[in-house]
C-alpha cells in the first residue's frame, strides 16, 4: 500500500517464477524468509525498493515482507483507557501465524521459516525469539540490532501517552477515535525530545509487559483505533476464527516484552542465528539530531544526560578519540593559516608586479629612468630624510595598519570549530549497537551463531557525513541484491553520491607556491597513450571488478543459504565460522579450538619450539612478550590489525601465505579434521603456539571470530576490545 493508514496489515510474497502455481505431492516446498522492516518504530513499510525480494526469491526461497502499525497507532499506552501498547508486535505475530498457516499455497515450507529484520525489525525479531512456543519460525537474522535500547515500563509509557493525548486535545479513547489518522501522526512527531531514561531513545516502542491477550470486536475494525474491550493475562492465547465466534469477537495473539539481554538464556538453544552491525551505525543518528557542529560543552552535556552517573567514566574512556578529533582540527587550522599567509604574500607580490609592469611600460615608452623613483614601493632612507615628521608618521601609521590587518586575517584563518559529533557517533555505535550485539552473541544459548560486521564504503542519500562509510541501513540493498537501488543511491559512484560527496578543503595558494618552489616538470610523453587507458577507453568497465555487485551477490547468497540450511557458507565463498571463544586452558589437549579435540599428538614443547625453558615464559619483560607475539603471529600466519577510532585489536589471516599450501591452509583455518597425520600435527602446533602466546599475554586470552563484509570479505579474530569490556561493566546499572 502506498497510502498511510492503520489498515496496513498486508503482505508482500515473492516466489520463484511459476513456482507458486505448482501443485502435486511431488512439489518441493521451499524455505521461507519473513522480513520485518525497521524505522525506529515510527516509520517505514514492507514494500520499499531496498526490500524488494525478487533477487532473493530467485535463489529458491519464498520471501515475505510484512507491514505493522507504527508510532502511536502501534505502541500507544494509556492505562486509564485500557491501552497497553505493543499492537505492532501483535500485528507481526498475526502475520507470522498467517504465513505458517498459508505459505504452503505459495510453495513455502511452514516448518522452515527464517525471521529476519533490521534495526527496530531486528530488535522485534529478538523479542519474538523470547516467545516462540508455537515455533512460528526456526532461524533468525538480526541486522543492526539496537540491543542497547531499554524498553520502558507501563508507568513511564503512560506519561508519553498522556502527552500524546494533550497534543491532539483529547482526554479519552473515544476522542482519539474521532481524530483523523493524519492528525495523530502529526501529533506524535511533536513528542520527540531528550530521552526519558538511559537507553530510551525512541518516543514510541515496545512496553514491558507480561504475557497478555487482547479481545477485539471485529465489527469495529474500520475505526482509527480498534476498540479494546478487555485485557486479560493468560498462560497461552489462541486465535479464535471469526466463523467460530458468534459474538463477533476474536482474541489477538499474545505478546511478551522483556529486556532482551537479561532474558537471552530463555531462547531456543538449537536455533541458528546471524547477528551483526555496520561499522558506522551512530553517524546517521547523531548528525540527524545535531545538523550543525557539536561544540565540546554540548558533547559533555549530552553524554551526561544520556549516561548520568557513568558519564565521567565514558568521557574518560573516549578521551583518545577526542584527542584525535582535536588533532585533526589543529592540523586543519595550521593548513588554513599557511594558506592565508601564502594568499597575503601572493597579493603583495601581485601588487608589486603590477607596479613594476606599469613602470616597465613607461620606461619602454619614454626611454628614460626619470620616473622610476615614483614607482618605488617602500621609501628609501634618503626619501625619509627629505620628508617632514608628519609625512614619516603617516607612512609608519599606514604600515602598522597594514600589519594589524594582516594579523587579524591570519588569526581568523587559524580559527577552526572543533566538531565532536564523530566522538558522539562512536559512543552511540558502541553503546546501542556493536557492543550489546557482541555481548548478545556471547550469552545466547545457541552454539550455531554467526557474527558479521558490514564495512563496505557506501553512501546514504541525504547524509553527506555517511559518504564512504557504512552507516545505519547501508547493508540493506546488498542483502536483497537490489542493484538498481545500490547503483542509484547507495554506491559511492552513483550520481547522487557524487553530488553529495564532501568536498575536501582546497589550498590553491599553498599549492601554487609549492609548485613554484619545486619547479615541477614532467618528462612523461603525454602523446603516447597508456595501454590500460586504451583498454578502458575501448571496453569501458567491462573487465573491472564491480565491488558493489560482487558483495551484493555474496551477501544475498549467504542469507538465502542460511535460510535453507542454517549455514551461511556457500561454495567458493570465504568461509564464515560460527562465533566461538578460542581460549587457552591448562594444556593444549584440554584447550577448545573448534569443539573438543584430541588427536593423540603431544604437540611441541615450549623449550623445543622457542629454545628456552618453560618457566621462562612466566618471567618475560615487555620486550620479550612483544618478540614472542611477533614470532607466534608469524608462525600462525596472522596479522595484527589496529582498528582506527577504537580501542580494540583484531587479527586477520595473511592472504595466500607463500610458506604454506593455500588449499591446506583453508582446511586448517576452517578447523577440518581431515588433514592427515602431517596436517593434524601442524594444527596441534598452531593450537599449542596460540595457547602459549595467550598464557604470557602476547595474544589476547579470548579470541572470537567474525566475518568483515567488504569486498572482498575476510575473517577477523577479535583479540582485545577494551571499549566493549567497559560497556559490559556499566550496562546493568540501568
Amino acid at each position: 500500500m502506498d497510502r498511510m493508514s492503520e489498515d496496513c496489515l498486508y503482505l508482500n510474497i515473492f516466489a520463484p517464477a511459476g513456482f507458486a502455481g505448482k501443485r502435486g505431492k511431488a512439489r518441493k516446498l521451499l524455505p521461507v524468509m519473513l522480513w520485518l522492516h525497521g524505522g525506529a518504530f515510527m516509520q517505514g513499510s514492507g514494500n520499499r525498493p531496498e526490500y524488494n525480494g525478487i533477487r532473493l526469491a530467485q535463489r529458491d526461497v519464498i520471501v515475505v515482507s510484512v507491514n505493522y502499525r507504527l508510532g502511536a497507532l502501534g505502541w500507544l499506552v494509556s492505562s486509564e483507557d485500557n491501552l497497553y501498547g505493543n499492537y505492532g508486535l501483535m500485528d507481526q505475530k498475526l502475520a507470522m501465524q498467517f504465513v505458517k498457516n498459508n505459505i504452503g499455497a505459495f510453495g513455502g515450507n511452514s516448518s522452515d521459516i527464517t525471521l529476519f529484520g533490521e534495526s527496530a525489525g531486528a530488535l522485534m525479531t529478538s523479542l519474538h525469539m523470547l516467545d516462540n512456543k508455537d515455533e512460528l519460525f526456526h532461524k533468525a537474522i538480526m541486522q543492526s540490532n539496537p540491543l542497547g535500547y531499554t524498553f520502558r515500563s507501563v508507568i513511564v509509557a503512560d506519561f508519553i501517552g498522556e502527552a500524546f493525548k494533550r497534543a491532539v486535545d483529547c482526554r479519552d479513547l473515544s476522542c482519539l477515535r474521532e481524530e483523523r489518522v493524519e492528525d495523530l501522526i502529526e501529533a506524535q512527531g511533536t513528542l520527540f525530545g531528550v530521552p526519558r531514561s538511559v537507553g530510551d531513545f525512541f518516543t514510541f516502542g515496545p512496553t514491558l509487559t507480561k504475557e497478555t491477550k487482547f479481545i477485539f470486536n471485529i465489527t469495529l475494525s474500520k475505526d482509527p483505533l480498534h476498540k479494546v474491550l478487555s485485557k486479560t493475562e493468560t498462560n497461552r492465547a489462541t486465535f479464535i476464527p471469526a466463523s467460530n465466534n458468534k459474538d463477533g469477537l476474536i482474541e489477538g495473539p499474545s505478546v511478551t516484552v522483556s529486556q532482551v539481554l537479561k532474558s537471552a538464556s530463555k531462547m531456543n538453544p538449537d536455533m541458528p542465528i546471524i547477528i551483526g552491525t555496520n561499522r558506522n551505525e551512530g553517524e546517521l543518528f547523531v548528525h540527524s539530531a545535531f545538523p550543525a557542529s557539536m561544540p565540546k560543552p554540548v558533547y559533555w552535556m549530552f553524554v551526561g544526560a544520556l549516561f548520568r552517573d557513568s558519564s565521567a567514566k565514558i568521557l574518560k574512556h573516549y578521551r583518545y578519540l577526542v584527542d584525535q578529533v582535536e588533532l585533526e582540527a589543529n592540523d586543519i587550522a595550521q593548513k588554513q593559516l599557511e594558506e592565508e599567509e601564502n594568499r597575503l604574500n601572493f597579493l603583495e607580490m601581485q601588487e608589486r608586479l603590477e607596479k613594476e609592469y606599469t613602470l616597465l611600460k613607461q620606461i619602454n615608452s619614454t626611454r628614460t629612468l626619470v620616473e622610476m623613483s615614483l614607482m618605488v614601493d617602500e621609501p628609501t632612507e634618503a626619501d625619509i630624510a627629505n620628508m617632514t615628521k608628519q609625512e614619516v608618521k603617516q607612512i609608519f601609521k599606514a604600515q602598522r595598519k597594514k600589519e594589524r590587518l594582516r594579523n587579524k586575517l591570519l588569526k581568523e584563518a587559524a580559527k577552526v570549530a572543533v566538531d565532536y559529533r564523530p566522538v558522539m557517533s562512536q559512543i552511540i555505535d558502541d553503546y546501542l549497537f556493536r557492543c550489546p550485539s557482541l555481548h548478545f552473541a556471547d550469552i545466547l544459548p545457541s552454539k550455531n551463531i554467526f557474527v558479521y560486521r558490514f564495512s563496505q564504503p557506501t553512501h546514504i542519500p541525504g547524509y553527506k557525513e555517511c559518504w564512504g562509510k557504512s552507516c545505519h541501513t547501508a547493508e540493506l540493498p546488498y542483502v536483497f541484491e537490489a542493484m538498481d537501488v545500490i547503483r542509484s543511491n547507495y554506491s559511492t559512484i552513483s550520481e547522487i553520491a557524487q553530488n553529495e560527496h564532501p568536498k575536501p578543503p582546497e589550498y590553491p595558494f599553498t599549492a601554487a607556491l609549492k609548485n613554484l618552489e619545486n619547479n615541477i616538470t614532467t618528462t612523461e610523453d603525454l602523446t603516447v597513450p597508456n595501454f590500460k587507458d586504451v583498454i578502458k577507453n575501448f571496453f569501458g568497465n567491462y573487465f573491472s571488478e564491480d565491488a558493489d555487485l560482487e558483495l551484493a551477490i555474496d551477501m544475498a547468497e549467504r542469507w538465502a543459504n542460511f535460510a535453507k540450511t542454517g549455514d551461511p557458507n556457500y561454495e567458493d565463498g570465504v568461509t564464515w565460522n560460527p562465533w566461538q571463544t578460542y581460549k587457552s586452558t591448562a594444556s593444549s589437549k584440554e584447550w577448545n579450538f573448534a569443539g573438543d579435540y584430541d588427536d593423540g599428538y603431544d604437540g611441541i614443547s615450549d623449550a623445543e619450539y622457542y629454545d628456552t625453558d618453560v618457566d621462562d615464559y612466566y618471567n618475560m619483560d615487555e620486550y620479550d612478550v612483544m618478540k614472542h607475539r611477533k614470532e607466534a603471529l608469524e608462525f600462525m600466519k596472522l596479522l595484527s590489525v589496529e582498528e582506527k577510532n577504537s580501542q580494540r585489536t583484531e587479527l586477520k589471516r595473511i592472504t595466500n601465505p607463500s610458506s604454506i599450501d593455500t588449499s591446506y591452509w583453508d582446511k586448517f583455518w576452517h578447523h577440518s579434521n581431515n588433514l592427515g597425520d602431517e596436517g593434524r600435527k601442524s594444527r596441534e602446533q598452531f593450537i599449542d603456539t596460540l595457547q602459549k602466546a595467550q598464557r604470557v599475554g602476547a595474544v589476547g586470552p579470548d579470541l572470537k571470530e567474525l566475518i568483515d563484509f567488504h569486498w572482498r570479505p575476510e575473517a577477523r579474530l577479535i583479540e582485545e576490545d577494551c571499549t566493549c569490556e567497559m560497556w559490559d561493566r556499566i550496562r546493568y546499572r540501568y
